[in-house]
């Protein structure tokens, strides 16, 4: 990939965020698809949409299109940190062989092992200080709860299912008075759509509860557990910026494209934020703080949980 060894490290990260900005714009529109699903207007104060079966069990009517949604979100992400690890092999190690390009990945996994035998294939063609700061994340389940949580909810809707919000749901072809589809599993991957149904006796002030961390064992809700990955997932790979310096001046065409007065070696962009999504732009900045904390001092607390 001789043509894309001299871009600079602003056209690698636009390439990395043009993922992450696609899972934003999918989880927009399964947002706008479920308001309207349910007849919501977008924030403003609502009940939990679901109701009992028996003793603490909770059910959903929820469109299959939904549950789809959230595997496309998942996939991008998982896709932009695959797509982080071949730019920064490409700045450090530009001659590596397409064979070996095709068994790179990052090194997002279930476990500490198979973390370890991802970071082992990569760790060789990246700048030493990027594998560092890939060894203080901990991208594996035990490590990094969220970074765990993404690599199983890929390989779960990518070969397995469709993912769910309650260990019984009631799944929609159309709108909600369409015929449903009973939807029962055993695990359960996300726990409740807007919010947990624990949260606040089912209402949300705003529409929507805010999580700012992932804990083991213990599933969130859908919509906010989104919106925490997505920013989680810019803020980490600004932090590999750095590791993917200009080596030429070969920036990208059309938008992207700006003059070298305006920008410095060094310098990473701001993370774009859709206009519409206020929420995720009002704490963009204290997850990205968080982010880079865990990752430079080797911390896997990232703050307290709160309602909104």
């Amino acid at each position: 990939m001789d043509s894309l060894a001299g871009l600079d490290n602003f056209s690698r990260l636009a390439l990395v965020r043009a993922k992450v900005d696609r899972a934003k714009q999918n989880l927009i529109d399964m947002e706008r698809s479920l308001n309207e699903f349910y007849g919501y207007l977008p924030g403003v104060q609502r009940k939990i949409g679901s109701f009992k079966r028996g003793e603490g069990l909770h059910t959903y009517n929820i469109p299959f299109d939904a549950l789809c949604a959230a595997g496309d979100v998942i996939g991008n992400l998982v896709g932009a940190f695959d797509h982080l690890a071949y730019q920064l092999i490409l700045a450090h190690a530009p001659n590596t062989p397409e064979d070996v390009f095709r068994t790179i990945y990052f090194p997002l996994a279930h476990d500490r092992a198979g973390y370890k035998s991802r970071l082992k294939a990569i760790k060789q063609l990246i700048h030493p200080d990027a594998v560092e700061l890939i060894k203080s994340i901990k991208p594996y389940a035990g490590g990094n709860e969220a970074l765990g949580l993404l690599h199983k909810f890929n390989n779960v809707s990518k070969h397995r299912l469709i993912l769910n919000v309650a260990k019984v749901v009631v799944c929609h072809p159309g709108d909600i008075n369409s015929p449903g589809f009973i939807y029962p599993l055993d695990e359960v991957y996300f726990f409740g759509i807007y919010g947990r149904p624990q949260v606040d006796d089912y209402i949300l002030p705003t529409g929507l509860e805010t999580i700012s961390e992932i804990r083991p064992g213990q599933p969130e809700a859908l919509l906010p557990t989104l919106h925490y990955l997505i920013t989680m997932c810019m803020a980490s790979s600004k932090t590999f910026c750095r590791f993917s310096e200009r080596t030429s001046a070969f920036p990208l065409r059309g938008n992207m494209q700006l003059a070298d007065e305006d920008r410095t070696q060094s310098e990473c962009p701001e993370p774009f934020l859709p206009e519409g999504n206020g929420r995720l732009r009002a704490v963009h900045g204290f997850y990205e703080a968080a982010c880079v904390r865990a990752a430079l001092d080797n911390q896997s607390e990232v703050g307290s949980r709160k309602a909104v």
